[in-house]
């Protein structure tokens, strides 16, 4: 909940600078849809993410909790710096225990991921969420409380890949979905994918993406320190 205030709190100081890059519609059509295969995807671990990881050493469990800096590394045990970024959950797991074989013999390890995505913009509770496989559009919004009166539900967009390089936009008519029901318009979600939904029609979506990088980063910054 303190996560959420601060970063609602940092949104309403960054809408002056957003609505800069506001104007005309965004053409649906010139902006891809989702992934036909978005139910096949794999989350690849991004600066953030929290990895749960437990070691046996003979019957005997260790559980520890590693959270991903931002140039990707983590730290486990007596081991630092090591780069897990860009990583599957299933690739996570057989690095470790590659890593783990250095000072133990045979190694079970086992982790799982808890993840983010990032909620910006018209909707009523903005900040930053955990993210759960299978989840869309439409649920991470009812969970955010629904969008407010003044969002321009036609041009949400979500952002997805490193928004410092050439990120992948998505744009949904969210509207659809709730005034007609089209499901087609709910987008299967990844993890750190950057949800926006504008208060007015957005003309330059690489000029918001330029304008949005600093605050991009704190949120990154506030999830590492938990705040």
């Amino acid at each position: 909940m303190k996560r959420n205030i601060l970063i609602t709190v940092l949104i309403c100081s960054a809408l002056a600078v957003l609505s800069c890059a506001t104007g005309s519609s965004i053409d649906a059509d010139t902006l891809p849809s989702a992934p036909g295969d978005a139910v096949l995807y794999q989350h690849k671990i991004v600066p953030g993410d929290t990895i749960y990881i437990t070691v046996w050493e003979v019957d005997q469990p260790k559980e520890f909790t590693a959270q991903v800096k931002n140039n990707g590394t983590i730290d486990l045990m007596f081991m630092t710096d090591l780069k897990v970024i860009g990583l599957t959950e299933d690739q996570l797991n057989e690095y470790l225990v590659k890593e783990i074989s250095t000072y133990y013999v045979n190694p079970r390890v086992s982790v799982s991921l808890s993840t983010f995505i990032y909620l910006l913009g018209e909707v009523r509770n903005p900040g930053v969420y955990d993210f759960e496989k299978g989840q869309t559009l439409i649920s991470v919004l009812a969970v955010a409380g629904g969008p407010t009166r003044a969002a321009k539900l036609r041009n949400t967009l979500i952002i997805r890949g490193d928004y410092h390089d050439n990120p992948t936009v998505i744009v949904s008519d969210a509207s659809r979905i709730f005034r007609k029901g089209d499901l087609s318009e709910n987008v299967i979600l990844q993890s750190g994918d950057i949800i926006y939904v504008p208060s007015t029609l957005i003309s330059d979506v690489n000029y918001y993406i330029t304008q949005i990088k600093p605050i991009l980063d704190f949120f990154m910054l506030s999830t590492l320190l938990g705040l």
